[in-house]
């Protein structure tokens, strides 16, 4: 999974970079929470951010939905997703 951060930089700063790399590192790739972890950090940042190799899951399309109705747009496209927090 790979995931442009430039929103979560702005928002939370170096800190949101540092926490997606450690779980991107220590957990294998792929996995859903990865995904769901870089979902919810995108959808409490302010702008855009883009997120490559999500999952399709369950627990990621419930996910989604409760990011939607709070307010936070997401446009999937296989299996990236853009993310307007």
């Amino acid at each position: 999974m790979k995931v442009d951060v430039p929103a979560l930089v702005n928002r939370w700063g170096l800190w949101a970079v540092f926490v997606l790399s450690f779980l991107s590192s220590t957990l294998l790739p792929g996995v859903s929470e990865v995904s769901l972890t870089a979902l919810i950090a995108a959808g409490l940042a302010k702008g855009k951010s883009l997120i490559h190799g999500v999952l399709d899951s369950e627990d990621i399309s419930a996910t989604q939905d409760c990011l939607s109705l709070l307010g936070v747009r997401i446009t999937a496209e296989g299996s990236d997703r853009s993310v307007q927090g």
